[in-house]
């Protein structure tokens, strides 16, 4: 792993901290670091949820606009740019925590999108500004916020460029809580910690079924929903804390 990109686990708990140049500007290295990590954090049983954290200046500034400069649509296309890797926080089995901070702007707001719930400090920074270089999103925003806040938010959003706050983003609802920055690994904390007390095979079938509302039509959804439903039912975990519940009444 880059010196970049550090990793402390506590418990189930996985925290992943991002320090990359240029605010944490979204280019490959990052997203290869980012995906490599989080495969790896998959693939440990141990692990029920993971929190990404950056800097207090920027959780990510957006696309490394260097790396974007001189790349045009036939070398887009050829490469492959923007593969299934800049996809792994939402394809993430396990629940996925963002606690954004400072700029979280254009990519690094799509990034933060991709996650399950996303917590920020009071100095938060959103955007995205890629209409201000003739671009448009290109990591699911326009999908993304759409689906979550409605699509005339959105084209205020994509089509002034124009940042918006901490305050705002929870009234929107793109964030679910606000802390001061020096507050915000511990307010994701405590909410992973919730997390973390549930099983994890409920965790991973409802963060599937969730999901599936942003893809899928309603009836498919429901289908979705009532089948992870069935498979949990036949689970030892759902009879233990079941019986223990009711044992207590």
């Amino acid at each position: 792993m880059d010196n970049y990109l550090t990793t402390e686990i506590s418990g189930s708990t996985a925290v992943i901290r991002l320090n990359f140049p240029h605010l944490n500007a979204v280019n490959q290295n990052l997203i290869d670091n980012l995906y490599n990590c989080l495969s790896e954090l998959e693939e440990n049983q141990n692990i029920k949820v993971i929190i990404v954290i950056g800097t207090e200046k920027a959780f990510s500034s957006g696309l490394d606009l260097k790396e974007t400069l001189n790349r045009n649509t036939r070398q887009a296309v050829t490469d492959d740019f923007i593969n299934k890797k800049w996809e792994k926080l939402s394809e993430c089995r396990v629940p996925v925590i963002a606690a954004v901070s400072g700029y979280t702007l254009g990519a690094g707001l799509e990034l933060a999108l991709m996650c399950d719930i996303v917590v920020s400090s009071d100095t938060a920074i959103f955007g995205q500004p890629e209409i201000k270089f003739g671009m448009i999103p290109g990591l699911g925003a326009t999908q993304r916020l759409a689906r979550l806040i409605g699509w005339q938010k959105t084209s205020a959003i994509c089509l002034t460029g124009e940042f918006f706050n901490s305050a705002q983003a929870l009234n929107f609802g793109i964030v679910i809580k606000i802390a001061p920055y020096t507050e915000l690994i511990s307010s994701a904390l405590e909410l992973a910690k919730k997390i973390d007390a549930q099983p994890k095979s409920a965790l991973i079938a409802a963060k599937q079924a969730i999901k599936s509302a942003q893809e899928t039509t309603l009836s498919q959804g429901i289908a979705l929903e009532r089948q992870l439903f069935y498979n949990l039912l036949s689970l030892e975990d759902k009879e233990r804390r079941i019986r223990r519940f009711l044992a207590k009444k």
